[in-house]
């Protein structure tokens, strides 16, 4: 199901933010920016991948990684679009923005945030 993969294993596609109701006061980088600005530091590839467990295998992986390291989620699922930022934000973890992907879905751009 969830496969994790190093930068160098997806390319970023280009695309638009969602707006930043989903993230509460977390904002987010212009659409111009998302994709072209970070590097993740880990990739995790839920494509096909319905929610919840969306949410389940995204947060089980950045309890996994270091404060500060950066997540790109890659989803197809519609619901999750929305549900998964939303819910990361809730967990404390920043919400970088979104990105959709030319070959369909999108990316969550997350920063790991220490959380207790």
């Amino acid at each position: 199901m969830g496969e994790r993969s190093t930068p160098d294993d997806e390319t970023r596609g280009e695309g638009t933010t969602d707006d930043d109701e989903t993230r509460g006061d977390r904002r987010s980088a212009g659409p111009e920016t998302i994709g072209a600005a970070l590097e993740a530091d880990e990739t995790l590839d839920l494509r096909g991948v319905e929610c919840p467990y969306t949410f389940v295998h995204a947060k089980l992986c950045l309890e996994e990684m270091e404060p500060g390291e950066t997540l790109c989620i890659v989803i197809d699922h519609p619901p999750a679009r929305k549900s998964l930022p939303a819910s990361l934000a809730y967990e404390g973890h920043l919400v970088l923005g979104e990105v959709s992907r030319e070959s369909g879905g999108w990316e969550i751009w997350v920063r790991c945030v220490e959380t207790v």
